[in-house]
């Protein structure tokens, strides 16, 4: 009997989109439950560490969108099946997601804007630029090899929250510099489940 799984996350894609990407792509059935800010202020306290999202396998809630998106990259066969393949895989996931936890942040919007150009100047240049290389020297189809994986899913969290402007203060096209990184993307959306999802939240 397949697990009972609720997704729970804002109505936007952002953390959220590897784990919906992985579920859809597999066809693995899931509740996706988008909540507003109000109704994430009211269950916040019950909430692992507070934060969102969360995945809820048969009860049991859990925490860390990697971690929910190597879960649902498994159920969907979505994994690498050799070690060194699978360890590039998570090595770029895991760049990925430093990409977006180490970008700055400030009260003042004139201070956030000068932090985030300074860091899309720098660190965040040099995290893209290795992943860049890294999918260049693989040569493949998608990131690490010819088939989707939890790396190709973790890097359009962060190229879709560029390109749709909600990674405050970088450029929309900031991506287009990194020319392995970008045809990496590109062949993820045109994978037939992948241009499903998206129609789906275009109605």
């Amino acid at each position: 009997m397949p697990p009972k799984i609720i997704l729970t996350y804002f109505p936007f894609e952002a953390r959220a989109l590897p784990i919906r990407l992985a579920f859809h792509i597999g066809g693995i059935e899931f509740e996706d439950r988008r909540v507003s800010f109000a109704e994430f202020g009211a269950m916040r306290d019950t909430l692992p560490l507070g934060q969102l999202p969360v995945l809820q396998v048969d009860g049991k809630t859990y925490t860390q969108t990697m971690a929910m998106a190597r879960y649902a990259c498994k159920l969907a066969n979505l994994e690498a099946t050799d070690p060194i393949e699978l360890m590039a895989v998570h090595e770029i996931s895991e760049v990925m997601a430093e990409c977006l936890y180490k970008a700055p942040s400030h009260a003042d919007e004139t201070e956030k804007k000068r932090l985030r150009e300074e860091y899309a100047g720098n660190k965040m240049k040099k995290l893209l630029k290795f992943v860049d290389t890294r999918i260049a020297e693989a040569n493949k189809v998608h990131a690490v090899t010819d088939t989707v994986t939890e790396a190709d899913l973790s890097l359009a969290m962060i190229v879709c929250m560029l390109k749709n402007g909600t990674f405050d203060y970088v450029p929309q096209d900031y991506t287009d510099q990194f020319p392995a990184l970008t045809r990496a993307y590109d062949a993820l959306m045109a994978v037939p489940a992948v241009k499903a999802y998206f129609a789906l939240q275009d109605k």
